[in-house]
């Protein structure tokens, strides 16, 4: 579909302006009157789609975006004159959409075709023939043996000579100075292990272990130091403390131990052992409470 030419573009404009122009004056139809062969078009703003087509040699009225429109569901009909409208009236109800038809059987596989003959074994070729050995070359001859050689004469015994002068004794030489102390000799290899002790006594087992303990409190000082003392006759194994200032950290965190150690004589009696303590408090609060801890057992 063609556009028209720009002197034909400019009479329609002139035209519709025209027109316009006498609506509003007359208040009369506007009336576009396309010259022979050509027609009335409508077009985009930079006039590169056409949106409306009349041809004045067919009389063909042409929307070319019709085919890319929106769907409706309403169809428009034409009646005489050409004049548009619903169809409703004329254009019966869709219909409801028919059953599927079933699906057709499967065709049957064709036959397998019938496998070619296997070709037949081509003839061995015959073994080529073993060619003849090659000849024994001759033996040499030996070479000649070396003559033997002359012995040379004897060569005749020198004479004896004669005995020299017995020399007269020598005098004794002064005694040497006496020699330095000889080097340390190297260390012996270590004698072998000598042969183990019999073994000792299986030690008793003491079933009666017993936790003593003695707790000084309130302490109200930076330092303190309790003994623990064991019953009379016990032994003591090991023991323990605890202190602290009744604070939270950073005060209770300063608290370390400056002795833990077991002791004889404990209470001043003689025989009696126990675990004496010493804690300290570097920080800024007094220790609150000290407690030793002294194992006992039978």
């Amino acid at each position: 579909m063609s556009f028209l030419p720009p002197q034909r573009k400019h009479l329609i404009a002139a035209l519709v302006a025209g027109a316009l122009h006498c609506h509003a004056v007359m208040a009369a139809d506007i009336v576009l009157a396309p010259p022979p062969n050509g027609g009335f078009t409508v077009t985009n703003t930079d006039k590169t789609q056409i949106r409306l087509r009349v041809d004045e040699a067919s009389g063909a009225v042409t929307v070319p975006g019709l085919a890319s429109a929106p769907l409706q569901a309403t169809p428009v009909c034409h009646g005489p004159g050409g004049a548009l409208g619903n169809c409703a009236g004329v254009v019966g109800a869709t219909g409801a959409t028919g059953a599927t038809g079933a699906t057709g059987p499967a065709g049957a596989t064709g036959a397998t075709g019938i496998a070619g003959p296997t070709g037949p074994t081509g003839i061995a070729g015959p073994t080529g023939t073993t060619g003849p050995s090659g000849a024994t070359g001759a033996t040499g001859s030996a070479g000649p043996t070396g003559a033997t050689g002359v012995t040379g004469p004897t060569g005749t015994t020198g004479a004896t000579g004669a005995l020299g002068p017995t020399g007269s004794a020598g005098v004794a030489g002064p005694t040497g100075p006496t020699g330095s102390a000889g080097a340390t000799g190297a260390t012996g290899s270590t004698g072998g292990t000598g042969p183990a002790g019999p073994t000792g006594a299986a030690g008793s087992v003491s079933t009666g272990v017993t936790v003593r303990e003695i707790t000084l409190q309130p302490v109200n000082a930076q330092a303190c130091a309790v003994t623990s003392c064991c019953n009379a006759g016990e032994k003591v194994l090991g023991g323990g403390h605890s202190a602290s200032t009744g604070q939270t950290s950073p005060e209770d965190i300063g608290v370390y131990l400056g002795e833990s150690r077991p002791v004889a004589n404990c209470g001043g009696n003689a025989g009696t052992f126990g675990w004496t303590i010493r804690a300290l408090n570097s920080y800024r609060s007094d220790l609150q409470s000290c407690t030793a801890y002294a194992i006992c057992a039978q």
